[in-house]
């Protein structure tokens, strides 16, 4: 069998060439090599027999005629170019990342051991030229076995390697260049190459070796600009039917065996399929191979005969169906990453961690030893040390990478480098990227799903389906987005609108009360349950409500900035459409005051006046347009109307549900009502100016009864009434209007809503748990977590804040008389004067710290307390401490009240309200009596609920409050305050709040937090208070429920916030003082005695705790 010549010369690939190591020398280098190595104990992870390389100089033309090969193939060794040497680092250049591999007799890397005793022999001295296949990496074939093409090793030559990639694949040959125990085996199943006719893939095959004698770069070379590699999987009945499939780029069969929710993902050349995918006992042992085991009956064999009837039946199946399939070991070694493989190839092995040699393509897994690598660098024939002999740094001469193989087998393993794309992607993930037969079919049948929320809310509420469709919805949802990157003048309008809206939310309180109730009076017939107008408090939720007018005006100018949109007057006109971008209905004067807007937007410092003019006006044409009657037919004419539509699209099509949709509305129609409140205070200095004052005089009949009917404020009460009336009020054809109809049919569709289902009881192994949303308790857990709560508190306090010095023991009793005295400016149970000579329990801790010194001394000198600041800063700190673990302690003890009634909780009788903080007889303990008035300012209507407070906790609260207190008052005031104004605003707060420490009052946000962070620290679960109190709420439902005792039923849902029917939406009992009837007063204290004995802690002193 004979070669043709331009075969070998025309597709001469990336030649190896050896330099010259005598056998003396290299037993040298790997008897140091071996003392370097840190550990080699066990597996020998390299592959193949040793092969000898000699360092005789000879004759290039010589050898070849020895070979009767002709002197023009001899000429390969002019292509021969010089190496490149590749740096250490990041793949940030898309370098070649193929791997270095090296070929292995086909006994000694099949999964059976039949095959392992039956190596041939070796062509001495010489390696097959390697290769690449068609497209990735493919070529044509060298002469077979007999008469392999052998390149000699040249005596100290410095290493090359081929940079130019194959040529184009040529014609099939039947000449095929597979070793001569590979093409018996594939004779063995009835396969001869040479007759597969449709097969026009011939793969060059990787020379003989061990893989740590392979120094070349592979060629193709990545391209990063090519169309990544799809490794699509070809699911064939032919393969499918033994758990196979083909992955089409690379002409593989990969193994799909299932094993611990993860695939095999093995390469598997056709001559070892049946030895793969049948595994017999002991095959993998023996072969060094960590695979699990497959049992496909269709390739059941022994171990004697690898082949049957049905085996060759099937292997003649695939191979007419795949006739390009790789057949053999040695095929599959040859095969390289495509040149467009970005990533990982999927479906094969996951990529794991390795190294790379910096100087060619030879890779390694991290798992497996360095001594392999210290053998490869000799090939490099580096001279690093002052003795002439290799050093080998893998850190340094190696690079971090993830690495790959087709087959993982140990004995046979030839990985490659990653190379591009993201390294991350799993290659053996189920979810491939392919839909399934089933998906694909439902995608083809089943009609896309609507959104049923959408659906009820524009065809049943306001008819807003029809004015998106044309659009896309990411589109629209970007229109009234707040300002983003880049949008520096929207930027600087957002602050702008804030800042407007939160100087009128000041200015509300002081509004003409006429004025607040006109903008809020309900149609006739109908019932509001806000007595008047007002603002928010809190300045995030002012914030929040801005943020809708700030939206609303970016969407105008986004819409005028893009040129989309269309001038009116023009008629009651549908929406049209440009290119698919939406267009807006602007009239003249909006237009125009838009553009006054952005010019000052462009023009002006930040906080111009003008710019607050120029928001004001531009405001004023939308909530008060003069196109009403083109809102007859088309209500999305109005650029308001338009925007609360495009506010309720979702992201991905269609609406976001309604109870979404309805804040954001809400806050549209606070900023139309803010605006109108705005416009009549502005227009009422205009009229102040205009009207003349006239003097009144007595001159006739007629002007005698004139008299006192001149009211220069009637007219204006009237066109106040008018003006509220036309643009604010629902059932009008205006923007307000319109946005009132949405909140109104938003808010049935709401409360028709059925509620989800958002707590589930558990009870495994009686072990009783309540999951709360996908958060589940422990309620036993819960329990200890209260408990050693309660302990930590004492010993803190103990240790921390009273430095364990000894009180009396009447100081650190509760108190036990109450007069229930709510009147007296100042009076409390704790309350302190400083008339008095000897402030008492105060005293004797101050006297005692004084002759402790930790913490301060007094100065005879100045007759003044000298401080420790640092000190000091770290005992101001443990009493905030204190009274963080009071709070938990009298948020979970007690039935849960609201953060806005925590925060106004007052221990003494105080300017803001009357004291909070209570002694029961019947219990012995202190409880708080709550007057709950979030929304007191809208309903004048207050809610009061008792709560009891464990006597343990009660004692804390009398330490901090009886005997701490006026310290820390004194502390305060020396250090912190430097005015009068300051030391009489922070004294008011220590002597009437409850919570307040460092000088400042708490918030409702602090006490979230607090008790935020102690359900993450104890039980792992992110319960804030709102969370909590439904959490609290299930526990009473189940546990105190009071079932067949009706009045303490009641009490318990009153306490717990529970609504008795829809129309009620209050909290508590209405009452318009702290009155409440000694029947309910007991009550609540019954309920509240049970809720903290439920926990498993004393109510009052004497009583014994329940589990």
């Amino acid at each position: 069998m004979t070669t043709e010549p331009s075969a070998v010369a025309s597709t001469a690939p990336s030649v190896t060439h050896f330099s010259g190591i005598s056998k003396e020398d290299k037993d040298n280098m790997e008897d140091e090599d071996s003392s370097d190595d840190e550990v080699d104990d066990g597996v020998d992870v390299t592959i193949g027999v040793d092969v000898d390389l000699h360092s005789e100089g000879l004759d290039i033309e010589a050898a070849v005629q020895d070979l009767a090969i002709s002197t023009e193939q001899a000429n390969v060794k002019a292509i021969v170019q010089g190496i490149e040497y590749l740096a250490i680092g990041d793949d940030n250049a898309g370098e070649d990342f193929t791997a270095a591999l090296a070929n292995v007799s086909s006994g000694e890397d099949s999964d059976d051991d039949a095959g392992s005793g039956t190596v041939p022999p070796r062509a001495k001295d010489s390696t097959e030229a390697p290769s690449a296949q068609p497209e990735h990496a493919l070529g044509s074939i060298g002469p077979a076995t007999e008469a392999l093409v052998k390149i000699i090793s040249l005596p100290k030559r410095p290493l090359r390697s081929i940079a130019s990639s194959a040529d184009a694949t040529p014609p099939y040959s039947s000449e095929v260049s597979i070793p001569g125990d590979e093409l018996g085996r594939l004779q063995k199943f009835g396969i001869d190459v040479s007759k597969i006719s449709a097969r026009t893939v011939n793969r060059r095959l990787f020379p003989h070796g061990l893989r740590k004698d392979i120094v070349e770069e592979f060629s193709p070379r990545f391209d990063p600009s090519a169309s990544p590699a799809l490794n699509n999987l070809n699911n064939h009945d032919v393969l499918q039917k033994i758990q196979c499939a083909y992955l089409e780029d690379y002409d593989l069969i990969v193994c799909r065996h299932l094993h611990n929710g993860e695939y095999c993902g093995y390469g598997v050349p056709l001559v070892e399929l049946a030895s793969h995918c049948f595994t017999l006992l002991g095959s993998l042992s023996v072969n060094n191979t960590t695979r699990h085991p497959h049992a496909v009956a269709l390739l059941k064999h022994s171990a004697s005969n690898k082949s049957n009837a049905q085996i060759d039946a099937i292997y003649a199946d695939i191979i007419q169906v795949f006739p390009n399939v790789v057949l053999t070991n040695a095929e599959l070694r040859a095969l390289r990453p495509l040149a467009n493989q970005r990533g990982p190839i999927k479906h094969i092995g996951k990529p794991v961690p390795g190294r790379k040699c910096s100087r060619c393509d030879y890779a390694w897994p991290d798992h497996i030893a360095n001594k392999g690598f210290r053998e490869h660098w000799h090939n490099h024939n580096v001279k690093c040390s002052h003795h002439g002999k290799t050093q080998v740094n893998v850190s340094r001469d190696s690079q971090a990478v993830e690495v790959q193989a087709f087959d993982r087998g140990l004995k046979r393993a030839l990985y490659f480098a990653v190379r591009g794309g993201d390294s991350k992607v799993g290659s053996n993930s189920q979810k491939t990227g392919d839909l399934s037969i089933l998906a694909t079919e439902l995608r083809r049948l089943m009609p896309a799903a609507a959104d049923q929320g959408g659906r009820k809310l524009t065809k049943k509420a306001v008819g807003a389906s029809e004015h998106i469709a044309p659009y896309e919805a990411a589109a629209l949802c970007h229109l009234v987005s707040l300002p983003g990157k880049g949008e520096r003048l929207l930027k600087w309008l957002q602050k702008a609108v804030v800042s407007r809206i939160e100087g009128l939310c000041e200015d509300v309180p002081q509004a003409n009360l006429v004025i607040r109730k006109l903008l809020v009076k309900p149609r006739n017939g109908a019932k509001s349950l806000a007595e008047r107008f007002n603002a928010p408090t809190c300045r995030h939720s002012r914030v929040a409500y801005a943020s809708e007018e700030v939206r609303l005006l970016c969407f105008v100018l986004r819409c005028i900035a893009q040129k989309t949109y269309t001038l009116l007057p023009m008629g009651p006109e549908s929406t049209v459409t440009t290119n698919g971008s939406y267009h807006l209905f602007l009239t003249n004067s909006q237009l125009e005051a838009s553009a006054i807007l952005q010019k000052l937007l462009t023009s002006s410092q930040e906080g111009c006046e003008d710019l607050t003019d120029a928001i004001h006006n531009i405001l004023e044409q939308l909530y008060m347009p003069s196109n009403t009657l083109d809102m007859f037919q088309n209500r999305y004419i109005s650029p308001v109307a338009a925007f609360v539509c495009l506010r309720a699209v979702h992201p991905d099509g269609g609406f976001i549900t309604p109870e979404l949709i309805t804040p954001t509305t809400v806050r549209t129609q606070f900023d139309i009502r803010l605006f109108v409140m705005d416009f009549l205070d502005r227009q009422f200095s205009v009229y102040r100016k205009t009207v003349k004052s006239t003097v009144e005089a007595d001159q006739g009949d007629l002007d005698v009864l004139k008299r006192g009917l001149r009211n220069p404020g009637k007219d204006w009460d009237q066109y106040c009434e008018d003006i509220i009336e036309e643009w604010t009020a629902e059932m009008k054809n205006t923007p307000c209007g319109f946005v009132r109809e949405w909140i109104k049919s938003l808010s049935w569709i709401v409360r028709k809503t059925p509620t989800k289902a958002i707590v589930t009881w558990l009870d495994k192994d009686d072990k009783l748990s309540v999951r709360l949303l996908t958060h589940t308790v422990n309620i036993k857990q819960y329990h200890a977590a209260v408990q050693s709560t309660l302990q930590d508190c004492i010993a803190h306090v103990r240790a921390k804040v009273l430095f364990n010095i000894t009180l009396p023991h009447s100081s650190l009793e509760v108190p036990s008389h109450d007069d229930q005295n709510e009147d007296a400016r100042g009076y409390g149970l704790f309350a302190f004067s400083l008339d008095a000579n000897d402030l008492g329990d105060s005293s004797v801790l101050l006297d005692s710290l004084s002759d402790l010194g930790t913490l301060c001394r007094w100065d005879d000198a100045t007759n003044r307390i000298s401080w420790d600041t640092a000190a000091l800063s770290r005992w101001l700190v443990d009493v905030s401490l204190a009274w963080e673990y009071v709070y938990l302690l009298m948020h979970l003890l007690a039935l849960p009240a609201r953060g806005t009634e925590e925060e106004m909780w007052q221990h003494a009788n105080g300017r803001e309200s009357r004291r909070h903080l209570f002694f029961s007889s019947k219990l012995g303990t202190l409880v708080t009596k709550s007057n709950y008035n979030k929304s007191s300012a809208l309903t004048g209507i207050y809610k009061t609920i008792i709560r009891v407070i464990p006597y343990e906790v009660a004692k804390v609260i009398t330490i901090l409050l009886r005997i701490v207190r006026p310290v820390e008052i004194a502390a305060i005031l020396q250090l912190q305050c430097s005015t009068p104004a300051h030391k009489q605003e922070v004294t008011e707060l220590y002597q009437t709040r409850i919570f307040v420490t460092l000088g400042q009052a708490w918030d409702s946000e602090r006490m979230s937090l607090v008790l935020r962070t102690w359900f993450m620290r104890h039980l792992k679960v992110p319960f804030s208070m709102r969370l909590h109190r439904q959490f609290a709420q299930a526990l009473q439902r189940k546990f105190l429920s009071y079932k067949g005792q009706n009045l303490l039923a009641e009490a318990a849902n009153l306490a717990m916030g529970h609504t008795r029917q829809t129309g009620e939406m209050h909290y508590g009992r209405e009452t318009e003082d702290l009155a409440v009837p000694v029947s309910l007063q007991e009550h609540f204290e019954v309920v509240g005695r049970d809720w903290i004995e439920w926990h498993g802690i004393s109510t009052t002193q004497c009583t014994t705790a329940k589990k």
